[in-house]
Protein backbone atom coordinates (compact mmCIF):
# COMPACT_ATOMS: atom_id res chain seq x y z
CA UNK A 1 0.00 0.00 0.00
CA UNK A 2 1.90 3.17 -1.31
CA UNK A 3 0.69 6.06 0.35
CA UNK A 4 3.14 9.08 -0.60
CA UNK A 5 6.91 9.57 -1.56
CA UNK A 6 9.66 10.75 -0.22
CA UNK A 7 10.25 13.86 -2.56
CA UNK A 8 7.07 15.00 -0.88
CA UNK A 9 8.77 15.50 2.87
CA UNK A 10 11.48 17.93 3.50
CA UNK A 11 13.96 16.57 6.22
CA UNK A 12 14.41 18.49 9.56
CA UNK A 13 16.63 16.92 11.85
CA UNK A 14 17.26 13.00 12.60
CA UNK A 15 15.75 11.80 15.52
CA UNK A 16 17.06 8.61 16.60
CA UNK A 17 18.98 5.51 14.95
CA UNK A 18 18.98 1.82 15.26
CA UNK A 19 19.98 -1.43 13.63
CA UNK A 20 17.26 -1.79 11.26
CA UNK A 21 16.14 1.72 10.61
CA UNK A 22 16.20 5.46 11.43
CA UNK A 23 13.45 7.93 12.36
CA UNK A 24 13.71 11.49 10.98
CA UNK A 25 11.98 14.55 11.46
CA UNK A 26 10.04 15.87 8.22
CA UNK A 27 7.83 17.86 6.83
CA UNK A 28 5.31 17.05 4.28
CA UNK A 29 5.14 19.86 1.82
CA UNK A 30 2.88 18.30 -1.24
CA UNK A 31 -0.46 16.71 -1.33
CA UNK A 32 -3.62 16.70 -3.41
CA UNK A 33 -4.67 19.98 -2.04
CA UNK A 34 -3.24 23.35 -3.19
CA UNK A 35 0.58 24.18 -2.97
CA UNK A 36 -0.31 27.65 -1.62
CA UNK A 37 -2.54 25.85 1.30
CA UNK A 38 0.13 23.60 2.63
CA UNK A 39 3.07 26.31 2.04
CA UNK A 40 0.83 28.02 4.73
CA UNK A 41 0.41 24.57 6.82
CA UNK A 42 3.40 22.49 6.56
CA UNK A 43 2.62 19.40 8.42
CA UNK A 44 5.65 17.84 10.98
CA UNK A 45 5.76 13.76 10.57
CA UNK A 46 8.12 11.42 11.99
CA UNK A 47 9.83 9.05 9.03
CA UNK A 48 10.95 5.59 9.75
CA UNK A 49 13.52 4.38 6.83
CA UNK A 50 14.57 0.55 6.57
CA UNK A 51 18.06 0.75 6.41
CA UNK A 52 17.93 -2.86 4.43
CA UNK A 53 18.97 -3.11 0.98
CA UNK A 54 18.41 -5.65 -1.52
CA UNK A 55 20.55 -8.04 -1.51
CA UNK A 56 21.13 -7.91 2.48
CA UNK A 57 20.97 -11.13 4.19
CA UNK A 58 17.27 -11.29 5.97
CA UNK A 59 16.40 -8.47 3.45
CA UNK A 60 12.97 -9.74 2.85
CA UNK A 61 12.20 -10.78 6.07
CA UNK A 62 13.20 -7.50 7.40
CA UNK A 63 10.83 -5.63 4.95
CA UNK A 64 7.98 -8.12 5.82
CA UNK A 65 8.12 -6.93 9.54
CA UNK A 66 8.39 -3.48 8.75
CA UNK A 67 5.32 -3.62 6.73
CA UNK A 68 3.64 -5.22 8.86
CA UNK A 69 4.06 -3.01 11.69
CA UNK A 70 3.33 -0.55 9.80
CA UNK A 71 -0.03 -1.74 8.90
CA UNK A 72 -0.74 -2.38 12.23
CA UNK A 73 0.09 1.21 13.50
CA UNK A 74 -2.54 2.30 10.62
CA UNK A 75 -5.47 0.57 12.49
CA UNK A 76 -4.62 1.27 15.96
CA UNK A 77 -6.53 4.66 17.31
CA UNK A 78 -4.99 5.47 20.48
CA UNK A 79 -4.16 8.74 21.90
CA UNK A 80 -1.28 6.88 23.39
CA UNK A 81 -0.05 4.92 20.63
CA UNK A 82 1.51 6.79 17.78
CA UNK A 83 -0.49 6.46 14.16
CA UNK A 84 0.80 5.64 10.71
CA UNK A 85 -0.53 7.16 7.99
CA UNK A 86 0.97 5.25 5.29
CA UNK A 87 4.19 3.97 4.02
CA UNK A 88 6.13 3.92 0.56
CA UNK A 89 8.99 2.03 -1.61
CA UNK A 90 10.90 4.47 -2.86
CA UNK A 91 14.06 3.49 -4.55
CA UNK A 92 14.21 0.26 -3.00
CA UNK A 93 14.26 2.46 -0.18
CA UNK A 94 11.40 1.59 2.58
Amino acid sequence: MEHSRLIAYRLERQLGSGTFGEVSLVKRLTDNVSQQYLMDNEELFALKRLKARPGDVNYDLHVRYFKREANILMALKHPFIVSCHGYFIENDSH
